[in-house]
């Protein structure tokens, strides 16, 4: 966890295998239709201009509770358990499904420190999956290495950062390979490039946090 401390983010290369990663594809293309179809089954996440960044699944694992004995959720506990220095049992987890849609904007950089939160919330990260291979044409996640150091940026009503606020040279893009994921923390500011491409961008994520009651 060096790397995470320093920089505030690490990959993990080759988390999810084969065989769960086509069953996690397979289980994202039934819930999508199904979640669509009623009234709150998505979050839709929206960029200052109105367009639509993406379209987020939260808790899959109630459908589908065999999420929970994937390699991508067992592993992924113990790595965020270790990164925020608590014990796994304190642990709160959400699991996410996200879909960038075809030809879809890039989504505007943020911190997830701001977001309304879970009463008496201390800490948060952020275990983000690619199901397929992510690249700069289809959504990469772009990351500022070393901003969980510094001051929280001021976001907007919809919870965006002004780019004019980011100094450009700092982002860097974070391509995967399916299976491979990203661990960051609530103060990382990150955010993704465009989708130009026809398909959509799935990422499985997995969300851990721990609060005042649960630290104890």
């Amino acid at each position: 966890m060096d790397r995470y401390r320093r920089m505030g983010y690490v990959v993990i290369t080759g988390l999810s295998r084969a065989r769960e990663l086509a069953r996690l594809r397979e289980i994202y293309a039934e819930i999508f239709p199904v979640r669509r179809a009623r009234p709150h089954g998505l979050v839709r996440e929206l960029n200052p201009d109105g367009t639509l960044s993406m379209e987020r699944l939260p808790d899959p694992d109630r459908e589908f509770p065999e999420i929970r004995d994937t390699r991508f959720y067992r592993v992924g506990a113990a790595l965020s358990a270790e990164a925020l220095g608590i014990s796994e049992r304190r642990l709160n987890l959400c699991a996410v499904f996200i879909d960038k849609p075809s030809r879809g904007p890039p989504t505007t950089h943020h911190q997830h420190v701001v977001n309304r939160r879970p009463a008496g919330l201390v800490e948060d990260v952020t275990l983000w999956m690619a199901l397929d291979g992510v690249h700069a044409r289809n959504g990469c996640l772009t990351l500022v290495p070393g901003s969980h150091l510094e001051r929280t940026l001021d976001h907007t009503r919809l919870g965006h950062i002004d780019e004019e606020e980011i100094t450009l040279e700092r982002i860097v893009e974070c391509p995967l390979a399916a299976g491979s994921a990203v661990l960051f923390g609530d103060r990382m500011i990150h955010g993704s490039t465009a989708n130009r491409t026809r398909s959509s961008r799935r990422v499985v994520s997995l969300y851990a946090f721990y609060t005042r009651a649960s630290r104890r």
